[in-house]
């Protein structure tokens, strides 16, 4: 993992992916989309006593938008972990390996796009026999 600020104040963040560092790999042909779309988009501010004097601190000025680790949890629980963040065990949602559920997920949807395309252009061919 990679953090680095660039000259004009932008911030990137990059994680190694490189296949050539990888072993043992598999092609996932795991279902993701449902397990998605079982969980709740939630609007909250952060606890201030929890936060206060941490590096989230300057986070709860503005509303958020976001998902319950624990929540996920119950889905897809790999992509949870527990961390010691000040002493004290907190649920850490793993984020790059969510965009790659996230991948998964728009290609489950491309397909049953692409399979219902498909039945409507079938439907439409015989409709335009029948007249």
């Amino acid at each position: 993992m990679t953090y680095s600020a660039g000259s004009t104040g932008h911030f990137q963040y990059r994680v190694t992916s490189d296949i050539n560092y990888k072993e043992n790999i598999t092609f996932s042909d795991e279902k993701y989309l449902d397990r998605l779309s079982n969980l709740s988009i939630i609007n909250f501010d952060w606890n201030r006593f929890l936060i206060n004097n941490t590096a989230l601190e300057n986070r709860y000025e503005n509303r958020n938008i976001g998902i319950s680790a624990q929540e996920l949890e119950t889905e897809i629980p790999e992509l949870v972990e527990n961390i010691e963040y000040l002493g004290r065990s907190i649920k850490s949602i793993n984020v790059m390996s969510l965009f790659t559920v996230l991948i998964r997920s728009i290609q489950e949807l491309k397909n049953k796009n692409d399979d219902l395309e498909g039945k409507v252009n079938l439907i439409a061919k015989h409709l335009e026999l029948a007249i």
